[in-house]
């Protein structure tokens, strides 16, 4: 129930994304998506590493795009319209109703209950899943790209020197 909440909360978002015209609010749906995400990675794998580094990773990267989005468009003003409240309302409401429709605990017949056998074991395969990324044969590829991406970190860090940064001065 949970699972199914959240895609469909997101796919909500995903929808309004595309009529928003202003970046932060296009930032807030995203990172709003990405705690969506997060959260459904955590509830099927037994511990919440996994979707705590992801969502780290992913605030790291918004707050990145916050610093440039504010340097670009600090003069933009932010308006809400009344076409994208109506959809954003309408698309909500769908989004109850198929929620109250399609749950199998609210369903009387009884191939819904078999399906929900299917939810149950989701878990385990999804940490089956994480366990064979993370294995002894993956380990070393997995430290080649964590140095790399260490590597090109700090020589983008040298590159880019604070004095000569790509971002003007917010006065």
């Amino acid at each position: 129930m949970m699972l199914m909440t959240s895609c469909l909360i997101s796919l909500t978002l995903t929808s309004l994304f595309l009529f928003m015209n202003h970046p932060l609010a296009m930032g807030l749906v995203l990172l709003i998506q990405t705690l969506i995400l997060s959260m459904s990675v955590g509830l099927l794998t037994p511990t919440f590493w996994f979707s705590y580094i992801l969502f780290l990773v992913f605030l790291g990267g918004m707050l990145v795009l916050f610093i440039y989005v504010s340097s670009l468009a600090s003069n933009e003003m932010f308006s809400l319209s009344t076409k994208s409240f109506v959809l954003f309302g309408s698309l909500m409401m769908m989004t109850l109703f198929i929620m109250l429709v399609a749950d199998p605990l609210y369903s009387n017949n009884l191939s819904s209950f078999i399906e929900l056998d299917i939810f149950t074991q989701l878990p385990n395969m999804y940490s089956m899943f994480v366990l064979k990324m993370y294995n002894t044969l993956n380990y070393t590829l997995t430290m080649v790209m964590i140095i790399y991406l260490l590597l090109a970190l700090v020589i983008v860090a040298n590159i880019v020197i604070i004095n000569e940064g790509p971002l003007r001065p917010l006065t």
